[in-house]
């Protein structure tokens, strides 16, 4: 009986082992450094989500006080009030 070259001897050589080991490590490390990175980028565009909901308030509050201040302006106009 001649040796087969798809038989693979039972035994499994310490070198072998630790690349494997080495090979799973890296993936490992590089998965969660992924998500890692997920997770922090969604954090950050919350933060940033809040700051320009936060603007978006100021904005609104301020073009309501322009459109008040308009509507005033134009009934004096009307009634031929000067505000000088």
């Amino acid at each position: 009986m001649g040796t087969d070259e798809n038989y693979k001897t039972p035994v499994i050589w310490r070198t072998t082992y630790e690349e494997s080991k080495k090979r799973w490590r890296i993936v490992f490390t590089l998965a969660n450094l992924f998500y890692l990175g997920i997770i922090a980028s969604l954090g950050f565009s919350f933060i940033h989500h809040e700051k320009t909901q936060e603007s978006f308030a100021l904005q609104k509050q301020e073009l309501d006080e322009l459109k008040t201040k308009e509507t005033i302006y134009s009934i004096l106009r009307n009634k031929g009030v000067s505000l000088n």
